[in-house]
């Protein structure tokens, strides 16, 4: 990302949460930040390179985490007869590997960034790259929710979810930019 000076936050909108409140003047520098979110399948990559058993990649706090909760997966994997698969509104499904990885805390979200010799974005970071160049937009494609072209996110119009309507970590629709992540706004 090049990034540059930007107006975080928000003054005006009525859906921000206080955090968010007021807009305010950031200055970034130049960053990295990747082209699609983390897939089940990157994900996986890091639990069977023994992610969860080695500490070097954990955060102190989050290795005191894996001590307290046992955890060795993101929340609602199993490992069933070798095959991984995740309990999704109450069903039990095999594990899609080309969707974004849902349900890590922010410890495991930090351990698979630094085993993938990376690390999380800030916050401004973050909203920064989801706005794409759009300064002061609601959204990273404008303003209009609905656009004519069609919706530009996936955010639980029509019968939700289904085949059909699941999208992939690098497939959404919109690229807030031709040099920005896709996906920032959609299925994440």
């Amino acid at each position: 990302m090049p990034g540059g000076p930007f107006e975080m936050g928000t003054t005006d909108d009525p859906w921000a949460y206080d955090n968010e409140r007021p807009a305010h003047q950031v200055d970034l520098p130049p960053y990295w930040i990747d082209a699609h979110p983390v897939t089940n399948a990157e994900y996986l990559a890091f639990i069977d390179a023994g992610g969860y058993e080695q500490p070097r990649w954990w955060h102190e706090k989050g290795r005191s985490w894996l001590a307290r909760t046992g955890k060795r997966a993101p929340a609602f994997w199993q490992r069933t007869g070798g095959q991984w698969v995740r309990r999704r509104f109450g069903r039990i499904e095999p594990l899609p590997p080309d969707e974004p990885v849902q349900h890590v805390c922010w410890y495991e979200a930090d351990a698979y960034a630094r085993w993938a010799g990376a690390r999380l974005p800030t916050e401004a970071e973050w909203e920064f790259a989801a706005r794409g160049g759009l300064e002061g937009a609601r959204y990273s494609w404008g303003d209009s929710y609905d656009p004519v072209d069609g919706w530009k996110a996936n955010s639980w119009q029509g019968s939700f979810p289904t085949p059909t309507r699941r999208q992939t970590a690098g497939t959404a629709r919109h690229r807030s930019a031709p040099s920005r992540p896709m996906a920032m706004a959609s299925s994440t």
